[in-house]
């Protein structure tokens, strides 16, 4: 299984635009192949950082995802409000 964890910081006053903009990628994206589970989430404290959490079952899968079309659309819609951008992926073992 593949985790993502992408953590974006927001531009101040453009987190409305940001969500609406992610809302259609976060819908597309749960219902592609080998998506388990994607989740966005705002910081309790701070309302221009978000975390989006994602699983894949494989890293196909999300690199397939990268390349659909929502996704492209999404990152489009976005570039202007998102002041940072920090991708982990991690390759997920049970210990």
């Amino acid at each position: 299984m593949i985790v993502v964890a992408a953590r974006l910081r927001i531009h101040d006053g453009c987190e409305a635009d940001f969500i609406a903009a992610s809302c259609g990628c976060i819908e597309s994206t749960r219902s592609e192949a080998g998506n388990l589970s994607y989740e966005l989430y705002r910081d309790a404290k701070d309302p221009s950082d978000y975390l989006f959490f994602e699983e894949w079952k494989s890293r196909e899968d999300l690199d397939g995802h990268m390349q659909s079309a929502h996704y492209q659309r999404y990152r489009q819609e976005t570039e202007a409000v998102v002041k940072t951008r920090e991708i982990r992926i991690y390759e997920a073992q049970r210990m």
